[in-house]
């Protein structure tokens, strides 16, 4: 009889949202801001309930190994709100998951509000 297959008691891979996704994870996850302008994003996936770590940056860095560009979101003032995607990024065997990709497939949006905002 052959070993049980690890992946048989994890939900399969599927790319997906829900409304309910972003409630749950309002109630589990933390951020921490590392620097100004990035932040790590940690919680419980809720759909695969396992442990994600994201990390999430205001500025996006371009360019190739000698020279990196920087594009900036501008000077306008913060607004009030921040909204952050978040992926699931478990190493959990999900079944159906694409060779080099993590999680289960589940995102959704992570909204905090900014403090210091008048």
């Amino acid at each position: 009889m052959p070993p049980p297959d690890p992946a048989e008691d994890h939900e399969p891979y599927e790319e997906r949202t829900s409304p309910e996704y972003s409630e749950a994870a309002a109630n589990s996850f933390e951020v921490r801001e590392l620097s100004q302008g990035l932040r790590e994003v940690t919680g419980t996936c809720p759909r695969c309930k396992a442990h994600v770590v994201m990390f999430d940056a205001d500025e996006v860095a371009r360019g190739g190994p000698s020279t990196v560009r920087v594009k900036a979101k501008g000077k306008a003032p913060a607004p009030a709100t921040l909204d952050i995607v978040v992926f699931c990024t478990c190493n959990e065997p999900h079944p159906g998951r694409p060779e080099g990709r993590l999680g289960c497939g589940a995102y959704w949006t992570l909204r905090l509000r900014r403090t210091g905002q008048s």
